[in-house]
């Protein structure tokens, strides 16, 4: 079901998020997601028309009855039932499908056998897919067998009235039916529906997964045409690679990186093109593929530098500051009396005059709970915890802490249950974020991006012959050494999440495959550059303290016996 998305949009690498909860809250409502539930459906719908459509006589599956032949037709149940228990499977594949990322494309990580090793021949598609097949066939058999198990609970509760009533709705339209029709006190569940509602659901489980791991297979073969590029024998093949290249589709860029891979390593002609093709409107085609080699390497630069930063604090509110000229209030009462103050005020005239008075006086009254009163709840919890002897004080503040204790183990114990499992924040999922980028992380296309550049750079010792790529590769060198450095220094700094509990548990060991694959990437690109520019760097403006960076930073490889 590869294909209910356009090729362009499908992904290489894996989704990016912090937890499989938040995968499942960023990818729930969106189209994609809608599109794979409603394909699935009408794929089962299909299939269980023409599975209808094809039974013999004897199996009783025909829309409508007769019971005898003067009767009117009625609707028959067992159709419906067949196609429900189908729709039932398709439900449950597509979300199958979505949890597992059927749509990802996997693309071989390292494109190039290591240094010394011969390239080996890709495996033929067929010889990949007859290895598959016991896989998929043990895979639809299981989901096949607990799928149909749940099927008729599922008809009777969620689907029987619903799609008995739409039946009998279309259904009448073609032939002539009671206007009133009522079901049946019990859904027709006989053995031998069962089984046939197991042996389709099996059928279009083991068709609906050959289909996608063929797709895949199909799709992830090499960017090869006849042994060429597919670039090559177009009108303009470096213009399109480089088209590729900056791309914002995914598998477009993934397979425009695998291709310079392979050119860089395999074919010189083509890559002797990419020096002498200087007449372009954005610059040489090596300027350009520099250029989208070393963003990506700058790229892992920023996003460690981003994830490293300390949290913005929180803006402290500040107090207004008092004016230089304040303005007065206005009065709100009238002048001071000048005659006797002891004298006993006239009776008020009128009720209205009464009920001012009694409103100004509640409004100004010191008893109001507002926010700097007395009779505030916060105010009042203050002066009683005040109040409490020093002893009660310690017994409460204990108590307190032990309750919070409490619930810290309650909560870390669900989360190291297998209900805790989807909120996990590990340290794998945060590199691959950083690493990689998001949305859908490919540690692939940094690799080919690094492999290409320095292939490339070394082999333009021999065929630039313009002499241009040398001024370029001082600040390779200096990239690949600071990105190095960084990557260290974040696998020893990367936070961890409380709710890592797996990595607590091992002790500190933290698993770190996408930063290791990309140190070795830059080491041994980096090797090979110093080996082959070390004796001009004095020429190219490299300093002894860029050469000692360099060294230092290959030395744990060489060391390790990398």
């Amino acid at each position: 079901m590869h294909g209910i998305r356009g090729i362009t949009t499908l992904p290489v690498g894996a989704r990016v998020t912090l937890s499989p909860f938040e995968t499942f809250k960023t990818y729930l409502i969106r189209y994609n997601t809608l599109q794979t539930l409603v394909w699935y459906i009408f794929s089962a719908w299909w299939f269980s028309e023409v599975y209808i459509w094809s039974a013999s006589y004897s199996s009783n599956l025909s829309w409508v009855v007769k019971a005898k032949s003067w009767d009117r037709a009625r609707l028959n149940e067992r159709p419906i039932y067949l196609t429900s228990t189908l729709i039932t499977f398709a439900i449950a594949q597509s979300f199958i499908h979505l949890f597992y990322d059927y749509d990802r494309v996997f693309f071989p990580v390292t494109k190039t056998p290591p240094e010394g090793q011969r390239a080996q021949p890709p495996v033929p598609l067929p010889v990949q897919l007859r290895t598959d097949m016991p896989q998929i066939l043990s895979r639809a058999l299981k989901r096949a067998i607990l799928i149909a198990t749940a099927s008729p609970l599922i008809y009777a509760l969620f689907f029987r009235r619903t799609a008995w009533s739409w039946t009998y709705f279309f259904a009448k339209t073609v032939w002539t039916l009671p206007k009133s029709s009522t079901l049946s006190t019990l859904p027709p569940l006989h053995i031998f529906l069962l089984f046939r509602g197991f042996a389709s659901g099996f059928m279009l489980l083991f068709l609906w997964e050959t289909v996608n791991r063929t797709f895949g297979l199909y799709l992830a073969q090499e960017p090869l045409k006849r042994g060429n590029p597919l670039t090559e024998g177009t009108r303009d093949p470096n213009g399109i690679l480089l088209n590729g290249l900056k791309s914002k589709k995914n598998i477009t860029k993934a397979f425009a990186f695998w291709e310079l891979v392979y050119i860089s390593h395999r074919f010189p002609v083509r890559r002797r093109s990419f020096f002498e093709d200087i007449d372009r409107k954005d610059g040489s085609v090596w300027s350009q593929i520099l250029a989208i080699c070393l963003g990506e390497v700058e790229n892992i630069n920023a996003r460690i530098q981003e994830s490293l930063r300390p949290p913005v604090p929180a803006p402290v509110s500040q107090q207004p500051q008092p004016l230089e000229n304040p303005k007065p209030l206005p009065k709100i009462a009238g002048p001071l009396k000048k005659d006797n103050v002891f004298t006993s005020a006239p009776p008020s005239s009128s009720k209205q005059e009464l009920i001012s008075s009694l409103s100004k006086s509640m409004g100004q009254s010191p008893l109001q709970p507002g926010i700097g009163s007395p009779l505030n709840p916060k105010h009042l919890i203050q002066r009683a915890h005040a109040s409490l002897p020093e002893r009660r004080k310690e017994a409460l503040a204990r108590e307190m802490q032990s309750a919070k204790q409490a619930l810290d183990k309650s909560v870390v114990a669900v989360v190291r249950s297998y209900a805790g499992r989807p909120f996990r924040q590990t340290v794998q999922r945060k590199i691959v974020a950083v690493i990689t980028g998001e949305p859908y992380g490919d540690v692939g296309i940094i690799i080919d991006a690094i492999d290409s550049i320095a292939r490339l750079a070394v082999s333009s010792l021999t065929e630039d012959p313009f002499g241009r790529v040398h001024t370029d590769v001082p600040k390779i060198i200096r990239t690949f050494t600071s990105t190095i450095g960084n990557i260290e220094s974040f696998k020893r700094n990367v936070p961890v999440d409380w709710t890592d509990v797996e990595l607590i548990d091992r002790e500190g060991f933290r698993e770190m495959r996408e930063a290791d694959l990309t140190l070795q990437a830059l080491r041994g690109s980096l090797r090979d550059m110093l080996k082959g520019f070390g004796e001009y760097a004095d020429d190219m403006g490299l300093t002894a303290a860029d050469l000692r960076m360099a060294r230092e930073a290959i030395a744990e490889t060489d060391a390790n016996g990398g």
